[in-house]
């Protein structure tokens, strides 16, 4: 018998777009279900005739050489099927699926589990997870930088089998309960059940003799130091990327990363705002109020202070502050340095000696009467009988006010 033209048994055009292909397919699959019609060969035939024609309007490479020549250009064809059909039920409930599938996921946004669209899935390699730990830098180290071999606890990769969780000289199969799909079915009637292959655990490929150090897995868990370069600078909370140091890849892929969070310990002497540094230094009032040079300490990368001089005017107050540029937090990933700020605090001596408080008692004299000739009051003159003070009495307006309320005549006010 003379096969039917694919078009004329889907009912489209020629011109017919995929999507209507995929949508007459369905309509007529589901018309003609053999479960809707059990025993009626008819049926059985004509849900075969839908499946063949769909399978060859569906690829594209197919139905171009069925536009050109027909039939006879796929049969015995090497990109043809042997009977343009399928092979077995599991073909048809599995095509089913995927055209349904593809219906839902594009009319609603959502995917069927298990269901495959674009045929079997290829078992693509994957990137390894990212690794989190943290580590503390001394405050020293944070504002000049350092390189600290940062201890980590994660799976590295099986040394004995390369990361293959194969034993040598063997290799991964093809799982055989699900053929390398990662999913196993069942169906029901008209519906098809998938679920994750269980003995592959849905990854299509199963080891037969897994490697014995690690047991097909392919790495295996380990204390492992990772040397990591931490900028100068850094901050508090800042966190730190290494490539490739994280949790193997699956499947050949590459590496995941090492994010390295940074706690950075505080210190005795420096506060640190942002890029600047802020430090306390104790004079004498002496100084304060004869001015002259003091020590100020600034940190070093050797983990020492450097000792600079600085100079204070006269006069200087409890809490005045020089600022120092250049002097304080190196720029993050930039050349400079911030400031650091000194804050003097003046001191006061808790005991004294005889002379040290005759001094200072004389001192005192000379500073009160200074201060007495400075702010001597200028006298006013006053006179002997000054006038008395006048009440200026409601105003004029509040007068008529009070007037009109009691029944008064108004003011004249001519």
């Amino acid at each position: 018998m003379a096969k039917r033209d694919c078009y004329e048994v889907l009912g489209v055009r020629h011109d017919a777009s995929t999507d209507e292909i995929r949508k007459a397919f369905r309509r007529e699959a589901a018309k003609h279900h053999p479960d809707l019609h059990s025993g009626d060969a008819a049926s059985e035939a004509r849900f075969k005739e839908v499946n063949a024609a769909y399978q060859i309007l569906k690829d594209e490479q197919q139905r171009k050489i069925y536009d050109q020549y027909g039939w006879a250009g796929l049969e015995g064809g090497a990109t043809a099927r042997q009977d343009s059909s399928f092979s077995d039920v599991k073909d048809v409930f599995s095509t089913m699926q995927d055209v349904f599938a593809d219906a839902f996921q594009s009319s609603f946004g959502a995917k069927i589990p298990g269901a495959r669209t674009g045929g079997r899935r290829a078992q693509a390699p994957r990137r390894g997870q990212d690794i989190q730990t943290d580590y503390t830098l001394s405050f020293h180290e944070a504002l000049f930088g350092c390189v600290k071999s940062v201890p980590v606890s994660s799976a590295v990769t099986c040394s004995q089998c390369d990361g293959s969780g194969a034993r040598s000289g063997t290799a991964w199969e093809t799982c055989k309960a699900c053929m390398g799909t990662g999913d196993t079915s069942k169906s029901r009637g008209f519906v098809l059940f998938s679920n994750q292959c269980g003995r592959c655990r849905g990854t299509g490929r199963f080891v037969a003799d897994p490697c014995s150090r690690c047991f097909g897995k392919g790495s295996i868990d380990t204390e492992r130091r990772v040397d990591v370069q931490f900028p100068a600078g850094i901050p508090h909370g800042y966190i730190v990327r290494v490539a490739d140091c994280g949790a193997p890849g699956v499947g050949g892929g590459p590496a995941g990363d090492l994010l390295v969070m940074v706690y950075v310990a505080g210190d005795d002497k420096y506060t640190r705002v942002a890029d600047d540094l802020t430090v306390q230094v104790h004079i004498l009032f002496t100084t304060a109020l004869l001015g002259g040079d003091v020590v100020v300490p600034v940190p070093n990368s050797d983990g020492h202070d450097a000792l600079i001089t600085v100079r204070i005017p006269p006069g200087t107050q409890n809490g005045s502050t020089v600022r120092l540029p250049g002097m304080g937090v190196p720029h993050l990933h930039q050349s400079g340095r911030g400031s650091l700020v000194v804050c003097f605090l003046v001191d006061l001596p808790a005991t004294l000696s005889d002379r040290a408080r005759a001094l200072i008692a004389e001192l005192n004299a000379e500073l009160a009467a200074s201060m007495h000739a400075a702010s001597a009051a200028v006298p006013v003159a006053i006179p002997a009988n000054p006038p008395p003070s006048r009440d200026p009495g409601p105003t004029s307006a509040q007068d008529d006010a009070a007037r009109f309320l009691n029944g008064l005549p108004l003011r004249s006010t001519s």
